[in-house]
Order: structure tokens, then sequence, then C-alpha cells
């Protein structure tokens, strides 16, 4: 009887410690579902990018990219850039809602149009078919076409405008753009899609994100350790908010000092943006560096590879533009700066408002007129409707 009665007991025990479990766990899982619902998320930290609060639905992690498009992501544009550069290295006063109306109906009607593969656009044929020159079109947010729709992008332009010059060849545009990608991630990413896609001609747009500032380690020496993952989970989860938003003000954190170059000091550097500092998210030496990599793999795949080198306007309050890199060529690499791209007029009209580096509609044409010509010249080697230009 006795053996019976022990055996009863630690059955009792094992289902009171069963039950004790299912039922701290069931606590832990409803308050955590319950803390997320009634309090935000953590802010980004200084110089976050993509801002988790602003970005989280249209991007999402990734191991070897650091960041990517959502596959299939629609929702509406909600990001604003209400402000010049040189205003906040300035501190200047900001009525930000007065800014936000201002600029607006510039954004209005403005989705993410992700498709499937994570590229912007219409869905993308992994197969291409015979007699279509496929255009490949890398580079940061002012590929992906910040502010403007799809169909408003550069990209789309150069193909309108190769398709009218060369009506019996097919030309497709694929826009590979994503916001705040450097030519470090352009190479990692090409490395992806180039065998899977197998474009014809590659434009890389870059050299903004490469020259801003480097908050800790460059790019290249950025690497996603478990212990950063863990603290990112811990970060969003539900008792994390809790416990940021009771001990975070006591988290002492290295303070980051902001570093901006004045114009002067910009004419003589190979970054001519000004919120840079003694270290950059990608050192000259490996720009050129990234450049001659991604050049190498079109080459062995059998594709031309061109760079083309954003622009900035009114960066130092001087209503002008400017190169965003010193950097007119490299060995073997067909570098073009869009300087000479837009015809003599206002300026500010191929801008989005307030914004230096971001093109309007009526910039995203010119642009892509311009790029359009330079690639005819690629073009016109082959005979119309080759394979491949």
């Amino acid at each position: 009887m006795s053996s019976d009665a022990e055996h009863r007991n630690q059955d009792m025990m094992k289902k009171t410690v069963f039950f004790a479990v299912i039922t701290v766990v069931g606590f832990l899982l409803l308050s955590d579902i319950a803390l997320r619902v009634f309090m935000p998320r953590p802010p980004a930290r200084r110089w976050e990018w993509p801002p988790p609060d602003k970005t989280r639905h249209g991007m999402m992690a990734d191991r070897t990219l650091f960041w990517k498009l959502r596959p299939g992501y629609n929702g509406p544009w909600k990001i604003y850039k209400l402000a010049y550069t040189y205003e906040l290295a300035e501190h200047k006063s900001i009525d930000w809602e007065s800014r936000k109306e201002m600029a607006a109906p510039a954004y209005r009607g403005v989705t993410w149009q992700v498709n499937r593969d994570g590229f912007r656009g219409p869905p993308v044929s992994r197969k291409k078919r015979p007699g279509t020159v496929r255009l490949l079109f890398l580079g940061s947010s002012v590929t992906f076409g910040w502010g403007v729709r799809a169909g408003d992008a550069f990209c789309e332009t150069v193909r309108e405008r190769l398709a009218r010059s060369y009506p019996q060849t097919n030309f497709e545009a694929i826009n590979a753009g994503v916001p705040g990608y450097s030519s470090y991630q352009l190479a990692e990413y090409l490395k992806l899609i180039l065998p899977a896609y197998r474009p014809d001609v590659v434009v890389a747009e870059c050299g903004i994100n490469d020259g801003t500032m480097a908050v800790g380690k460059s790019d290249k020496e950025w690497h996603p350790r478990a212990r950063e993952k863990i603290r990112l989970l811990v970060r969003n989860t539900g008792w994390g908010r809790l416990i940021l938003r009771l001990f975070g003000p006591l988290i002492k954190r290295p303070a980051i000092k902001d570093v901006w170059q004045t114009y002067d000091e910009a004419i003589t550097n190979f970054y001519r943006i000004s919120m840079t500092g003694t270290k950059t998210r990608v050192a000259p030496a490996d720009f050129r560096a990234n450049l001659e990599k991604m050049a190498a793999m079109c080459r062995e795949n059998g594709a031309d590879f061109f760079v083309y080198i954003p622009t900035l306007y009114n960066e130092y309050g001087k209503r002008r533009l400017i190169p965003s890199v010193d950097f007119t060529g490299a060995n073997r690499i067909p570098v073009y700066q869009m300087l000479s791209a837009y015809p003599a007029g206002t300026l500010e009209t191929f801008f989005l408002p307030f914004d230096e580096a971001h093109l309007s509609v009526t910039g995203h044409r010119v642009v892509g007129e311009y790029v359009a010509d330079f690639l005819k010249a690629s073009l016109e080697r082959t005979a119309q409707g080759a394979e491949r230009p």
C-alpha cells in the first residue's frame, strides 16, 4: 500500500508541476501579447537604419544583406523627408507639421509595390524570353523610387526610351533598388541575384549611403552575431518593451556624436555629403573595390556593367548640384556622374520637397533619359533583337 501511495504522490506531483508550468507559460505569453498591444515599439537608436518604427512592414532582416524588401508588401508609403540635411546640421528651427502638409501632395497615392521576388514593380519571370534584353538596376532609395510610384522610377523610363529606339527588341527592367543600401550591400545582393536572373545589362547607383557616418563599424565589419540577434528579439517582446520603459533611462550607452563637414571640406574630399565623419560606412578604397567586384561578376556572367553616381541638391544650403562622390572612373568600368543629366531650369523641381537626394517624378524622367542614352552605346554593339547587347 505504501508503494501505491508513493506512486500516487509522484503522479500528483508531476501533474502539479505540469499545470504550474503551463500556467506560468500561458501567463507569460498572454501578458506578452497584451504588452505588445498596449506598449509601442522601442524607438530606433540614433542613425539606426532601417528605422524599425517606420519600415518594419516594408523591410525585413537579412543575415547577409542586413535588411531587404519584404516580398509582396504593398502598404502605403509613410516615410517623409521633411528637412534638408544642412538644416539639421545647423540646428534650424523647423515647423514639422507645416512641412508635412507641404510635402504630403508629392507622396500621395504612393505604396511600396514590392513583388513576390522582393523587387519593386510588377512580377518578373526568372526565365528570360528569347530576344529580350534584361536590364537590372541596383541601387539605394534613389533607384527604388523613394516617394514616387514604381512606374515613375527612372528604371521604367529607361526601358520605355530604349523600347522606342529599338522597336524590334523586347526590353525588360528589374528594379532591385533598396533604401539605405551601400556599395557593399549591392555587391552582396548582386552575388545572389545575378546567376538567377541573368541580366544583359547591370546599372549600379551608389555613393550617397557609402559616405554617411559609420556608427561603430563599417558595413564590411558588421556581422549579425548571435548576441545581437538575441538582443533584438528580446527588445521587441512585450516584456522587453516593459523593461526598457522602466529601466532604459538607467542604461548608459556611448554617446553618438554627429559629425558634419563643411562645403569647403567637402569639395576636397572623396565623399561630398555633409553628414560624414572620420569613419564612413564604406571607405573610399572599399568603394572602388566593391565596384570592381560587381564588374568582375558581370563579366563572368556575360553582362555589361555601368555605374551611376547620384547628385545632391542644396546639400549645403547653396541651391546647387554637387556629386555625392568625387569618382569619375575605374579600371574598365564606365562611370557616369549625373551632374550633366539635369537641364537648365529650376533645380528643385527635379527633387522631392526638402530632399537633397530623392528625385521627383520629373527628376526620374530626366535621369531615366540620360541613363538610356549612355546605355545605347552598349546596345548598338550588337544587332537589334540579339540575345544580349
